[in-house]
Order: structure tokens, then sequence, then C-alpha cells
């Protein structure tokens, strides 16, 4: 058998029509509040007064330090020294290295190009030919 929606409404609002047996209600709400109702812990807390007052005998009969006078302190400050520090005058800055500057030089050779730098013993030689390599 296949239900439909409307065989579902009018089986709903059949049950809702109905009234519960009396024997479930009372099963039911006795369970809830046997899960509910606080429990008697009255018990508990009994003791709490009285641990307060053992906490408040003892805390005023606890033997306290004696009260003593702070000693003074005298302190000696040292005599400056007889000679006074001289300060150092700062070091001077390390020279910041200068880069030589390249000239281009012409050579007799068509395509080569001498590239000449500060040092005398460093020559550049430079090939402006775009091929290859040699044939």
């Amino acid at each position: 058998m296949k239900w439909t929606g409307d065989d579902l409404d009018r089986a709903l609002r059949d049950l809702a029509a109905e009234d519960p047996p009396e024997a479930a209600v009372a099963a039911v709400h006795t369970s809830v509040m046997q899960r509910v109702a606080p429990r008697a812990s009255w018990w508990r807390w009994s003791w709490a007064p009285v641990a307060a007052a053992i906490a408040a005998l003892v805390l005023t009969w606890w033997p306290r330090p004696a009260e003593v006078e702070p000693l003074a302190l005298h302190v000696e400050t040292p005599a400056p020294p007889a000679v006074a520090w001289e300060r150092t005058p700062p070091r001077p800055a390390p020279p910041v290295p200068v880069r030589p500057r390249l000239r281009i030089e012409p050579t007799d050779t068509p395509g080569l190009v001498r590239i000449a730098s500060g040092n005398p013993d460093v020559v550049i030689l430079w090939s402006l030919d775009q091929s290859e390599g040699e044939e």
C-alpha cells in the first residue's frame, strides 16, 4: 500500500485527536521528573558552615611572625676616580674604493675594440664581429 500526502495528513490528524492512555502519560512524566528533579544534596553543603568556622579559628590563632623594624641603611657613594676618562676620537670612515673608469679605444683591426682600464697590466680586447666563430 502506497501512502500519499493526503493519507499521511489524515492519519496524523486522527492521532492528534486521540488522547494517549493515562498510564503512558504517567510513566513518561515520572521518567522525566526523575531525570530533571534535583537530587537531595543538602547534606553535601551542610559541612560548608562548619568548614568556614574551622578556617576562621585557624586563621585567628595562627602564629604571626614578629614585627621587626627594618634596619637603617647607610650607603656611602664611592669617590669619583682621580683621572677622568677621556673620550677617544671617533675613527675616520674607511675610504670608499673608486672604480676605475673604462675607456674604449679603437684598434687598427676592424671589428676589434680595446677597453682601457685604470690598471695598465689589464688589457681587454672586445670583438664586435657577430659571426659564430672563425672560418
